[in-house]
């Protein structure tokens, strides 16, 4: 039986959403790198922020199909709030690219 990359790529990803969620915690990434937070996590109202303790350059919103949806270049800001016109319930990538080249993904879920 032959599985698809993206179906496993999505269970897998669906696995990480819950255990995160699990615990009601932010997306956050804290390990040796740039703090970034992502909330709320998850997403409501189409409408989240990033906030990091480096500045941010470029955010990026991948959905569960590979494709980007959202994809913005910022001027080194350290906190930004992020407006998706989507009906779309589902998980995402979060991309943030910081100032030092630092890229971060994290999973964001939309309801």
């Amino acid at each position: 039986m032959k599985i698809s990359i993206k179906i496993v790529t999505f269970l897998i990803l669906l696995v990480c959403v819950f255990q995160s969620n699990a615990s009601g915690d932010n997306a956050v990434l804290t390990d040796d790198g740039p703090t970034i937070q992502i909330f709320p996590n998850p997403v409501t109202d189409n409408k989240f922020t990033i906030t990091s303790d480096v500045n941010i350059v470029e955010v990026v919103i991948i959905n569960v199909l590979g494709q980007q949806i959202y994809k913005q270049e910022i001027t080194n800001q350290n906190k930004i709030i992020i407006e998706l016109e989507t009906n779309e319930n589902g998980i995402y990538l979060v991309q943030v690219r910081t100032a030092d080249q630092i890229l971060s993904t994290r999973r964001v879920l939309f309801r």
